[in-house]
């Protein structure tokens, strides 16, 4: 795994963010068991553009096929068989990137496989918020880390 990109703290909860980007990776785990590929790869790129982030993920596991890329956000929709899954990681992860932190999740395929682009609105952190959590995106390392911050 690739981690590259600028710094920036985000507000939100840690676990919705970390749900949204572990089912992104998930699946695209999911997609290299399924095919024979050997230098498997998924790079996470960060930046900050007009008073947004953008975290992209890549991966080259060949890409979503055509026919299902426009339901895969469906809820219940998937691919795997029911014991695998349940089909509610991808709606659930544009859910809350959409409805709690007013962003946006999307995706499209590339040569080598798909590319999930998630756009947050960067706030100020607000005047009354008593507890906060930020991600740090700092990736010296491929450990990412999260600070609690007390107002």
């Amino acid at each position: 795994m690739n981690l590259v990109g600028d710094e920036f703290v985000y507000y939100g909860f840690q676990s919705e963010y970390s749900q949204v980007i572990l089912n992104i990776i998930n699946n695209a785990k999911d997609a290299f068991l399924n095919k024979d590929i050997s230098n498997k790869t998924i790079d996470i790129t960060l930046f900050k553009s007009n008073n947004k982030a953008f975290i992209t993920i890549l991966d080259n596991a060949g890409g979503i096929p055509d026919k299902i890329i426009s339901k895969i956000f469906e809820p219940y929709f998937t691919t795997k068989h029911p014991s695998k899954g349940t089909g509610l990681g991808l709606h659930m992860a544009q859910k809350i990137v959409n409805d709690s932190f007013k962003g946006e999740l999307s995706v499209l395929n590339t040569d080598n496989g798909a590319k999930f682009f998630i756009k947050l609105p960067l706030q100020k952190k607000e005047e009354n918020e008593i507890t906060t959590y930020t991600y740090d995106y700092s990736f010296s390392s491929l450990s990412c880390r999260w600070r609690h911050h007390a107002c």
